[in-house]
């Protein structure tokens, strides 16, 4: 190893980011090169391969051989969840976690405005911004997030989760710690989890007004997996009612049709059959009707779509529902 790499590794620095990989080879260069053109600069980048199959590895070697500040890990098939506790939980030397997905993009001043928020409140836990939604291109969003006005709590997450990925996360590593990382036996939502978990046991996150993130939709992929989401969010559910801060029959009900309405919006965009859209619809608006049409443009435009997506061709049930 040169001296150069040795000393950029023996100097602690403000964050660890931990970027899980597997078969990322058409996204991990732009993910990587978003990092380096942070205005924040003092970080450490921890690339996880997850037994790739394509050229991940090698990308992800070439990036650590011109930065000394990239180091490379590998595990075999065990999951994101697996891949970032090996990473948070064994390696990272930073005061603040910084989660990374290969396929997503970061804006420029995600790390620093993350930064600028914990130091301003030393009571935070973590931090995460706005989110643009893009398929083809990050210059060409097709939505964004809503960041909220105050700080999350538990049921927030198992309603409609406003972090919304990973890849918009910081946490303080010590509170990652603390909680355990991530319950790699969940196999979607473990983020929801985690993040229940954290809320339940007093930790605050915190929205920052600013677009930091790019997201890559998709239609493939384990996202569109409706069954899995459904049961990572019942555990997610599981860990917050064996906590003090658990939810009343009411409030369940209402974060369950959160829940169900998002995951009928998802059915639209990823070309499930039409009837499991309107299914998952008419779940939700009888668990709790205000919850599920509120806001009413987001309920109203659920329903309706579910209830014409049996005539609706795939592909424009797709274009509509972009997120």
């Amino acid at each position: 190893m040169s001296t150069q790499k040795q000393q950029a590794r023996s100097k602690t620095p403000q964050f660890s980011v931990i970027i899980p990989c597997w078969n990322a080879a058409g996204t991990l260069a732009d993910t990587l090169k978003s990092l380096q053109a942070q205005t924040c600069q003092d970080w450490e980048a921890i690339l996880v391969d997850d037994g790739s199959s394509d050229d991940t590895p090698a990308i992800a070697a070439r990036f650590a051989e011109a930065d000394p500040r990239f180091t490379m890990l590998a595990t075999k098939r065990l999951g994101p969840s697996a891949a970032r506790n090996l990473a948070g939980l064994s390696h990272a030397k930073g005061e603040f976690l910084a989660f990374l997905d290969s396929d997503d993009v970061w804006m420029p001043a995600k790390l620093s405005a993350s930064l600028l928020r914990l130091r301003q409140d030393a009571s935070l836990s973590g931090v995460y911004g706005q989110i643009s939604f893009f398929r083809v291109s990050p210059e060409t969003p097709e939505t964004y997030s809503t960041v909220y006005t105050r700080d999350l709590v538990a049921a927030d997450f198992l309603r409609d989760n406003p972090v919304c990925t990973m890849s918009n996360l910081v946490l303080r590593r010590a509170a990652f710690v603390q909680a355990g990382g991530f319950d790699t036996s969940i196999v979607h939502n473990e983020d929801v989890e985690l993040l229940v978990r954290l809320a339940a046991a007093g930790g605050k996150i915190a929205g920052i007004d600013q677009h930091l993130v790019c997201y890559r939709t998709s239609l493939t992929g384990l996202s569109t997996n409706l069954r899995l989401m459904r049961a990572g969010w019942h555990k997610a559910l599981e860990t917050l009612q064996a906590s003090p801060a658990a939810l009343s029959p009411m409030e369940i009900a209402a974060a369950d049709a959160g829940n169900l309405r998002y995951l009928a919006r998802r059915a639209l965009r990823t070309g499930a059959p039409g009837l499991e859209a309107l299914r998952l619809a008419v779940a939700g608006a009888r668990r709790s009707p205000k919850s599920f049409f509120s806001p009413l443009r987001r309920g109203g435009f659920t329903m309706l779509g579910a209830l014409a997506a049996p005539l609706l061709p795939r592909a424009v049930r797709s274009h509509v529902f972009c997120r």
